[in-house]
């Protein structure tokens, strides 16, 4: 998984809440085909300090899923 700041040539990648992906949607669309499968995170913003925007995405998709899943 990864996010964008915008669906076109100058879209740069940004924390997977920040972007214009509609995470939510795509977490309850995997519920709804029974998913079995892994997600990885995909981050190239900060390459330099990568760490807060992994955190931050991670939380992020962590805190969707238990919302989604419930």
């Amino acid at each position: 998984l990864k996010n964008i700041t915008e669906a076109a040539d100058a879209g740069r990648t940004t924390e997977l809440s920040r972007g214009v992906i509609d995470i939510p949607t795509f977490v309850k669309t995997l519920k709804e085909i029974n998913y079995q499968g892994v997600c990885s995170l995909e981050f190239e913003k900060d390459m330099k300090d990568p760490l807060a925007g992994i955190a931050e995405s991670a939380g992020y998709f962590r805190g969707v899923v238990d919302v989604v899943c419930k």
